[in-house]
C-alpha cells in the first residue's frame, strides 16, 4: 500500500513539475500541428549476399509438421518419454498443451490447462517432466 502511495506521490510532482517549468520557463507547450513531420528515410537494407543470403539448405531438408493443428503456439520444449522417444511439446493461446510426434507428425491435444488459461511457455524438467508458465493460474 505505501508503495502505492510512494508512486503516486512521484508521478503528482513530476506532472506538477512539468507544468511550473513551462509556466515560469515559458516554454511552449508543443502542438501536434506545430510539428515538422516528413518522410522517414532509412537506408537501404544489405544485399542478401554472405550472412544474409537465403538459406537453402533448410528449404530442402525441413518438413512441416503440425501445420494448422497447433493455433498460436507460445512456446515450444522437446523431452524424450521413458522409452526414448522425443515429443514436442506447445503451449497454445486456446490453453492446450499440444504433444507433436515429429517422426510421424501426429498431433495430440495434450492436456488442457483451464477455461480462459493461456500457458505462455514450456520447459524441459531436469527429470523429463514439463514445466509450464501460466500466470493466471495459482496453485498452493
Amino acid at each position: 500500500m505505501a508503495l502505492n502511495r510512494y508512486v503516486l506521490l512521484v508521478t503528482s510532482l513530476a506532472i506538477a513539475i512539468s507544468i511550473l517549468a513551462q509556466v515560469v520557463l515559458k516554454v511552449p507547450y508543443k502542438k501536434y500541428e506545430d510539428m515538422d513531420i516528413g518522410p522517414l528515410n532509412l537506408p537501404s537494407p544489405p544485399p542478401l549476399v554472405g550472412p544474409f543470403a537465403p538459406n537453402s539448405l533448410l528449404r530442402h531438408h525441413v518438413r512441416r509438421i503440425g501445420d494448422g493443428l497447433i493455433p498460436m503456439p507460445e512456446d515450444m520444449a522437446a523431452i524424450a518419454d521413458a522409452s526414448g522417444s522425443l515429443f514436442l511439446y506447445a503451449a497454445c493461446q486456446d490453453g492446450w498443451i499440444k504433444r507433436v510426434d515429429p517422426s510421424s507428425g501426429e498431433v495430440e491435444d495434450w492436456v488442457h490447462i483451464g477455461e480462459g488459461a493461456r500457458p505462455l511457455g514450456v520447459a524441459a524438467g531436469l527429470h523429463g517432466e514439463l514445466i509450464v508458465c501460466e500466470p493466471n493460474l495459482v496453485s498452493h
